[in-house]
């Protein structure tokens, strides 16, 4: 099809399906090339399967989970601080004579991400 005689819009709806239609038979194509090519040699066969499974699963009802979207939730700044501060206290705790170190962990992590935003 022409997209030469089409206006922006529409040029760019096409070439947008155009794209998507190509990177989604690529992404279909690389899980069989892995399966194919043995990449899939470190994992166990009952998990490439269980997953080959899921995924022409989702594709046939996408009311299913997609296998395809990660569900890990990302690290945060937060969290670190929390659970280097949780680490900190226990210490404290359990050896008291480290209260009058210098500078924890905790300030040691804080003040070089600190000093890697600034830059």
């Amino acid at each position: 099809m022409s997209t030469k005689r089409m206006g922006p819009g529409s040029r760019w709806d096409t070439m947008d399906d155009y794209f998507g239609d190509h990177n989604w038979r690529k992404t279909m194509s690389m899980v069989s090339l892995l399966l194919v090519q043995g990449m899939s040699e470190g994992i166990k066969t009952s998990i490439v399967n269980e997953w080959l499974k899921m995924v022409l699963e989702w594709e046939e009802d996408q009311t299913k989970p997609n296998p395809l979207v990660t569900t890990i939730r990302p690290l945060t700044y937060q969290k670190v601080r929390l659970d280097l501060a949780k680490k900190d206290e226990q210490r404290a705790r359990d050896t008291p004579r480290l209260v009058d170190m210098a500078i924890s962990p905790l300030q040691l992590i804080v003040r070089g991400l600190e000093l890697e935003e600034q830059q």
